[in-house]
C-alpha cells in the first residue's frame, strides 16, 4: 500500500511554497522546515543519505490536515514528496508553484515532396526542409529562412497552450514555404492546429496535399515540453503504487492509494468507501453546462443517519448531475453537494467511481475536440490522380486555411470552420474552396455550410457547367487525448 506523490519543481520549495493570500497565508509559514533523517513513512522517493527537510508541520497548520499527512523536500534528488488525500496532494502541488514553473517547447517541421504517413516514411525519402524551434512555453516562436536559388524559403510561427492536464499540448501553427517548379515560384501557406500527447511524443501529419505543379506535399510535425533541467513535462509528477514509482501525468489516483486514507462505513448493509471533493462555487452551473442543455433535477438528499453524521448542513442530491456527466453511481451509492462549503460528498461500493471523479473534478480535460478533415476535390484535370486528397487538423470552433499563390494569382484556397455537435456524432462546418488543379483557369470555386456525420465520407457539393464537372467529398473525424493511463 502506498499513497505518496512527487513533483519535480526547479526551485527550492522552501523559498516559494505558500498559502494563498485569500486564506491569510504567509510565505514564511512554510519556510520553517526542519531537517530529518527519514520520511515519516517509507517511500521509494527517498533513500539513505538523502538530505530531507520536513515541511509537514506548517502545511498541516495551514490546511488543518491530520498527522497522517506530510510534506517533505528531498534536496538531494530535487523532489517534493507529499503524503495525504487527493485534495491535500492537489493543494501541495498548487501551493508549490509546480504548474507555473518555466517549460521549454520543442517543435519540429519536415516537408516531404510526397504523400506519406508519419509512421511509414519510405527509406531514402529525404525531407526537403527541416525546421526546429524551442523556447519558453506560452510565447510566440518564429523561424524564417529566405529562399536563394535552389534553396526554398520557409517561415514558421507556433504558439501553444497546455491542456487542463499536464500531458496535452494544443499547438497553433502558421507555416509558409515556397515551391520552385522550373520558372514558376509558388507560395504556400497553412494556418492550422494539432494536439500532442507528451507521454507519447509521436510525429503527426499536420498537412497532406497536392500541388498545381503535379507534386504532393506532406508536412510532419512533432511537439514536446521539457522543464529547464531537461525533464519531460509529462514525467515531472510521479506517484508510488505497490512500492513502485509510476509517472502521474494526470490526477487519477488509483483506488488502492486510498485503502487506508479513504474511510468506509456500512449503510443499509453495504460497505461503502467515501471521499470528499472541493468543488467551485459555480458547481451547479458547470454541471448544467455538461448536461448538453438537459435540465438537472436538483433535490434535497435524503440520507440515512449513519451517512456523514459529522456533516450537519443539508445536502443536494448530486447523483442525477453526475449521471448526466457520465458518472453512473450504483444503486445504494450516494452523492451529496453541500452549497455552504462547496463540497461534494461521495459514498460508493465501486472504487472505480473515484477514478472517474478525479478526472471530472480534479482536472479532467475540457478542451475542444480536434477535428481531422480529409477531403477529395475533383475536377476533370484531376480525375486520374490517386494522391488528390488533402488533410489537415483544426479544433472545434476554430479555423484552418490552406492557400497557394503564383504571383498575385491564387491557385488553391481551402477554408474550414468546424463545430462538433452536442452528441459528438455530427460536425457542422462552413467551407470555402478554390482550386485550379493544373495552375490554369477555369478550375472551380465553391462555398457553403453543411452537416456531416463523423467518420463517414460525405459528398457535400457537386457542380456541372457545360462539359466541366467538379465535386468535393469530405471525411471529418474527431479525437481527444485520453486521460487514462495506457491510452
Amino acid at each position: 500500500m502506498a499513497w505518496h506523490f512527487v513533483t519535480r519543481p526547479i526551485l527550492d520549495p522552501k523559498n516559494f511554497i505558500s498559502a494563498p493570500e485569500s486564506e491569510g497565508g504567509n510565505i514564511k509559514d512554510l519556510q520553517q522546515g526542519k531537517e530529518i533523517a527519514d520520511t515519516p513513512t517509507a517511500t521509494v522517493f527517498a533513500g539513505k543519505g538523502d538530505h530531507l527537510v520536513d515541511l509537514s508541520e506548517a502545511f498541516r497548520a495551514w490546511t488543518k490536515a491530520d498527522n497522517r499527512t506530510w510534506l517533505v523536500w528531498n534536496e538531494t534528488r530535487h523532489l517534493l514528496i507529499g503524503h495525504g488525500r487527493a485534495g491535500e496532494l492537489l493543494t501541495m502541488e498548487q501551493s508549490s508553484g509546480f504548474r507555473e514553473q518555466d517549460k521549454i517547447l520543442f517543435t519540429s517541421f519536415d516537408w516531404y515532396p510526397a504523400s506519406v504517413e508519419a509512421s511509414a516514411i519510405p527509406a531514402g525519402l529525404k525531407s526537403e526542409r527541416h525546421v526546429v524551434l524551442h523556447g519558453i512555453s506560452g510565447a510566440l516562436q518564429i523561424a524564417e529562412a529566405q529562399g536563394d536559388g535552389a534553396i526554398p524559403g520557409v517561415h514558421v510561427e507556433v504558439d501553444e497552450t497546455i491542456g487542463d492536464e499536464i500531458f496535452g499540448t494544443h499547438l497553433n501553427a502558421m507555416i509558409k514555404w515556397t515551391e520552385q517548379d522550373g520558372d514558376r515560384t509558388l507560395q504556400w501557406s497553412l494556418g492550422a492546429q494539432d494536439e500532442f500527447d507528451d507521454r507519447k511524443p509521436e510525429p503527426h501529419v499536420m498537412l497532406r496535399t497536392f500541388s498545381p505543379t503535379g507534386r504532393s506535399w506532406t508536412v510532419i510535425t512533432s511537439c514536446q515540453h521539457k522543464l529547464t533541467d531537461g525533464t519531460l513535462w509529462s514525467d515531472a509528477r510521479w506517484r508510488e503504487a505497490d512500492g513502485k514509482a509510476q509517472p502521474a501525468a494526470i490526477w487519477i489516483l488509483p483506488a488502492e492509494l486510498f485503502q487506508v486514507l479513504d474511510p468506509s462505513m456500512k449503510v443499509n448493509g453495504l460497505e461503502l468507501k467515501y471521499r470528499t471533493y472541493s468543488v467551485p462555487p459555480n458547481f451547479q452551473e458547470e454541471m448544467a453546462d455538461d448536461s448538453g442543455g438537459e435540465s438537472i433535477p436538483w433535490q434535497a438528499l435524503a440520507r440515512p443517519p449513519e451517512l456523514w453524521p459529522e456533516v450537519q448542513t443539508p445536502m443536494i442530491d448530486a447523483k442525477p448531475a453526475l449521471l448526466r456527466a457520465g458518472v453512473r453511481l450504483e444503486p445504494g451509492d450516494y452523492a451529496g453537494y453541500c452549497q455552504s462549503t462547496d463540497s461534494l460528498f461521495v459514498a460508493t461500493s465501486k472504487p472505480r467511481i473515484f477514478e472517474m471523479l478525479d478526472v471530472l473534478l480534479a482536472g479532467g480535460d475540457t478542451s475542444p475536440s480536434l477535428v481531422t478533415i480529409s477531403f477529395d476535390a475533383i475536377d476533370e484535370a484531376m480525375a486520374s490522380r490517386t494522391d488528390r486528397k488533402t488533410l489537415f487538423h483544426v479544433f472545434s470552433g476554430g479555423k484552418a486555411v490552406l492557400s497557394c499563390q503564383e504571383g498575385v494569382s491564387e491557385l488553391v484556397r481551402w477554408l474550414f470552420e468546424p463545430t462538433v455537435g452536442n452528441t459528438d456524432s455530427v460536425i457542422d462546418f462552413r467551407y470555402e474552396g478554390l482550386l485550379h488543379a493544373t495552375g490554369k483557369l477555369p478550375g472551380f470555386k465553391l462555398s457553403g455550410s453543411t452537416t456531416v456525420p463523423v467518420g463517414m465520407d460525405s459528398l457535400i457539393q457537386q457542380t456541372e457547367t457545360g462539359t466541366a464537372k467538379s465535386s468535393i467529398s469530405v471525411k471529418a473525424e474527431t479525437s481527444r487525448i485520453s486521460p487514462l493511463p495506457g491510452n
